[in-house]
């Protein structure tokens, strides 16, 4: 913990990368992208540029919660229809279905718990034989 806030992560650098940011009088915001670059290179399997990552914060000046939501990063533009199809499957909601777009393609899907997530094929920033995105 930290004067400012609270941090929970996967691994304790993570951790401690976020409360740095946190005692430096950075927002949660901040702290979250501190927290999630330091998951790209302690947790590569977990975490990384081909995932996905969902921020949820409390705004004060809202009176409510509001979310920040990144994209998962397909291999092939059919996947984005794959992967929205195994939500609605899984118990979600078809927010936008896939569709072709300037980069690629992309959609977008509620899980169960409403969260809104994207789906996305860029041709551009191909996914290598490690999982990783790979960028140009």
């Amino acid at each position: 913990m930290a004067r400012r806030g609270a941090v929970a992560a996967g691994h304790p650098a993570e951790v401690a990368a976020a409360l740095d940011v946190l005692e430096a009088g950075g927002n949660a915001v901040d702290a979250c992208v501190a927290g999630a670059f330091a998951a790209f290179v302690v947790e590569p399997n977990n975490a990384g540029l081909t995932g996905y990552g969902h921020l949820t914060a409390w705004s004060p000046e809202r009176g409510s919660f509001g979310g920040i939501t990144l994209a998962i990063n397909v291999e092939r533009p059919e996947d984005v229809d794959a992967a929205i199809a195994a939500a609605v499957e899984a118990g979600g909601s078809v927010l936008k279905p896939g569709t072709d777009a300037v980069f690629g393609r992309s959609g977008y899907f509620a899980d169960p718990d409403g969260y809104p997530w994207e789906v996305a094929y860029n041709p551009e920033f191909p996914i290598g034989d490690d999982g990783r995105l790979t960028i140009p």
